[in-house]
This record gives C-alpha cells, sequence and structure tokens, in this order.
C-alpha cells in the first residue's frame, strides 16, 4: 500500500512485449548489405561489388513500468500532478549473416582461405535495464463543469529523466496539449479528447491526438470503460529507411535493403478496461491495450494494473 500526503495516489504496473516495427516482426528482421561503389558508376563493377550480405536478426524486447503518481488540488478547478515511472527493459538479440559471393573468387568472406572460405556468422547478444524513465507533470484546468457536461484542459509536460542510452526514457522533453470534454448520461459517461503532441527529438515527429470512449457503472462496484486512442504524425518522416540496393552490372536487378516498411507514424490503440471498488474504498484498475493501425516498435498487447 502507496500512502500520499495528497487527495489521491495510485500505483500501475504497464508491461509489453513490443512484437513488430512498422508492423515487420521482430522476430525476423531482414537486412541486405552492398559493397562500396569503388568502380565505375553503379553497383556491380568490378564483379566483387555483386557480392551481398544477406542478415536475419531477430529481437525480443520486454518492458515493464511501475509508476506512482499523486494529484493535488491547489484551487477548486485546477489540479496538478506528477507521475515518477520506475522501469526495467530487457533486450535479446540473434543475428545470422550469410555472404553470398557472385564471381568466380571468393574474396568476401568471415573466415578461413579463398580454398575454404566461412561465409556464414552468427551472434547473439543480451543485457537488461533498470531505473527511472521519463518524469511526467500534468496540470488541468476546469473550464466549466455542469449536472451533465463538462469541459477541461489538460497539459502533461515530459522530461527526459531516462536513460536513453538503456531505452528507460526518450532522450528529449515533449508536450501535450488537450482538450477535454465528458457527459454524464446515467450510468453512461462518453468523453472525446483532442490535441497536440510538440516533441523535441530530431527522430519523433509532432502528432494531432484524438480519443473517443466511454465508461459505463455496470454495478455499484464495477465500472468498464472503452476507448479508441488515436494518433497521426505531422509531416514528413524523419527516419529515412534505405533505399534498394541498384545493381546495374552485369545486369540489372534490384534487392531491398530491409524488410522493415517505411510508413507513417499513426497510431489507433483500442483500450478495454475495467475498475473495481473494494472494501475500505480501494480501487483496482485493470486494462488492456491491442493496436489496430501498427507503427513503430508495438507489442500484439499491452496490459496494465493499478491500485488506488
Amino acid at each position: 500500500m502507496i500512502v500520499f500526503d495528497v487527495p489521491s495516489g495510485m500505483f500501475i504496473t504497464d508491461t509489453g512485449r513490443p512484437s513488430s516495427l512498422n508492423s515487420a516482426p521482430l522476430s525476423d528482421l531482414r537486412f541486405t548489405f552492398g559493397h562500396q561503389d569503388v568502380g565505375a558508376h553503379g553497383l556491380g563493377d568490378p564483379v566483387l561489388e555483386n557480392d551481398i550480405i544477406f542478415t536475419q536478426l531477430s529481437l525480443d524486447v520486454n518492458q515493464q513500468v511501475a509508476t506512482i503518481f499523486g494529484t493535488w488540488g491547489i484551487l477548486d478547478f485546477v489540479d496538478i500532478g506528477v507521475a515518477v515511472p520506475v522501469v526495467r527493459v530487457s533486450l535479446a538479440g540473434t543475428s545470422v549473416s550469410q555472404i553470398t559471393p557472385f564471381g568466380p573468387v571468393t574474396v568476401h568472406r568471415f573466415g578461413g582461405d579463398s580454398a575454404n572460405p566461412i561465409l556464414s556468422a552468427s551472434k547473439s547478444v543480451s543485457g537488461s535495464a533498470s531505473g527511472f524513465g521519463d518524469i511526467a507533470t500534468r496540470i488541468k484546468i476546469n473550464l466549466g463543469q455542469g449536472e451533465k457536461w463538462g469541459a477541461a484542459v489538460l497539459t502533461d509536460i515530459r522530461f527526459p529523466t531516462g536513460r536513453e542510452e538503456d531505452f528507460l526514457g526518450t532522450g528529449s522533453a515533449s508536450v501535450r496539449v488537450l482538450g477535454i470534454v465528458g457527459a454524464q448520461l446515467g450510468n453512461f459517461a462518453p468523453h472525446l479528447n483532442a490535441g497536440y503532441a510538440a516533441r523535441t527529438a530530431e527522430i519523433q515527429n509532432d502528432a494531432l491526438l484524438g480519443t473517443i470512449g466511454f465508461d459505463a457503472l455496470v454495478a455499484p462496484w464495477a465500472t468498464l470503460a472503452t476507448e479508441l486512442i488515436t494518433e497521426w504524425q505531422l509531416g514528413e518522416n524523419k527516419i529515412q529507411l534505405p533505399g534498394p540496393l541498384d545493381y546495374v552490372t552485369p545486369f540489372h536487378r534490384p534487392y531491398p535493403a530491409t524488410s522493415i516498411p517505411t510508413k507513417s507514424q499513426d497510431l489507433v490503440n483500442l483500450s478495454l478496461g475495467a475498475k473495481f471498488t473494494a472494501r475500505g474504498g480501494t480501487v483496482i484498475v485493470l486494462n488492456g491495450i491491442v493496436p489496430i493501425k501498427k507503427s513503430g516498435l508495438q507489442p500484439n498487447f499491452a496490459w496494465t494494473a493499478g491500485l488506488e
């Protein structure tokens, strides 16, 4: 039990195992490496430029996040809050590479000699890290509250407190501003959020945010919730994947540089959750998120458990 000298406090655990990168499975990422163009313009001259290395990479990434946060009501219509995540990340990877020689002489090899060349190699690595993630501070201003309708503005600032090199944080600050509209129609409470995310990272785009959902009181002690959470990238991708390798000699043929597709970092997630009130006023929160539109590094399913 975590006790806060504040109106409320919650301990939340999030667990996710990313399974895809831009919808390409992490268990089967493929890359093609070509020779530097050292002869005539265009790959293939001299003949040794036609040698290719094919690499298959398998990654296993797992992340658990335990977050403690508190909220203070400093005025009747203003709340401020802080969320402190503690993150554990583990990563394991295996790569298998194969050289495919083109000419009559094996020039490139991982070992051996020209008579007995070693053309394949593999490597496995693993590691883990734990520590604080990116701390977030929030302020919510209530713009108006009636018997059935209410509106508010939420500002969320995330600071780069997590170590980027250990995948504990993003390495850059970001700001989200959201407009929130909610209604209370008996036991049914729909809501709509819309806003903007501004990011300072060189490889992350700003985005438009939109969420629509509802809460439904199904019993005096149980509430069900559903949300459709969206994020829409603004501008061109800041991360550019390499284009295909284009060989011109002795005949024209392209090879894809990677199996990872180029796509906008748009997100559409379906969130399904429930909140249960136990004896003594303790609230238990359970939630699951399923991606509908995949981009970036995403799991097939992520779950959250919380205690208030």
